[in-house]
């Protein structure tokens, strides 16, 4: 029923494993099929069907389909004398759905994520919609692992085994970087390295994440103008970008 929970500390639960089932009254028996057959439903389809919306949709329709679902199955909608079980399901559900929406949530991602859901569809890539699907969960986690620098070396991981599969270029971004926090360079050579393999990447593509990083790299070096530029071509991606923000107000007093 649903999904199971697992014991890591970094990941909350395996929304791809089934958990056996216990007695109970025949009422909750009858919800918790209708949620498990919902969960499983979605567990099958890719990112777009999860959240009802079409493949072309904008950022305002991908997120007023996240609120009108998390109206729907947010586990806090759940009353006080519902069970566990049925909790879970809907935590379980939740899960799902936000997953889809961390995926599709900004132009960009939604583009590389369509492509390869076409790419598979014309049998470019023998890769599954499980596994992409799949890859596409670790890759979230590992990402946000790697910008809270939290756990680096399972992060690192989780890329090197999505990457066997993907060399897509934006997992070339968090695996650089995740191996910057880790090896911790201080020499302008090796951060000139991969300074080289993000303006490479920048050549074909921008990206938030990718601008943050280089913002980064340039502070490590003292390159400030290089710095600021990265930080501002960010701003015009993402205007409340705090990080950003304050990283220029910074730069702007001290010049003062």
């Amino acid at each position: 029923e649903c999904g199971v929970s697992t014991k890591s500390a970094d990941v909350k639960r395996d929304v791809h494993k089934p958990v056996s089932s216990v007695g109970s009254n025949p009422d909750e028996e009858k919800k918790v099929s209708e949620l498990t057959a919902l969960f499983e439903e979605l567990k099958k389809k890719n990112y777009f069907e999860r959240l009802g919306i079409p493949e072309d949709a904008n950022d305002a329709t991908v997120k007023k389909a996240y609120i009108k679902l998390a109206k729907q199955y947010h586990p806090d909608v759940v009353t006080t004398d519902e069970s566990k079980r049925i909790k879970k399901c809907y935590e379980d559900i939740f899960a799902l759905i936000n997953e889809a929406y961390q995926r599709l949530e900004r132009e960009n991602d939604r583009k590389d994520y369509l492509a390869s859901i076409k790419q598979s569809k014309d049998g470019k890539a023998e890769v599954d919609v499980t596994t992409i699907l799949e890859d596409e969960a670790k890759f979230i986690k590992a990402k946000g692992l790697i910008k809270n620098n939290r756990n680096i070396d399972l992060a690192l991981s989780i890329l090197e085994d999505i990457m066997k599969r993907n060399q897509d270029d934006e997992y070339r971004v968090y695996y650089l970087w995740g191996k910057f926090l880790k090896e911790k360079p201080t020499d302008p050579a090796s951060i000139g390295k991969i300074i080289a393999s993000m303006e490479s990447i920048l050549k074909k593509k921008e990206f938030p994440d990718l601008l943050l990083f280089l913002g980064y790299l340039y502070k490590a070096i003292k390159n400030e103008e290089r710095m600021i530029d990265a930080f501002k071509r960010l701003l015009k991606l993402e205007p409340n970008n705090t990080i950003a923000s304050i990283e220029i107000k910074l730069y702007e007093k001290k010049k003062k």
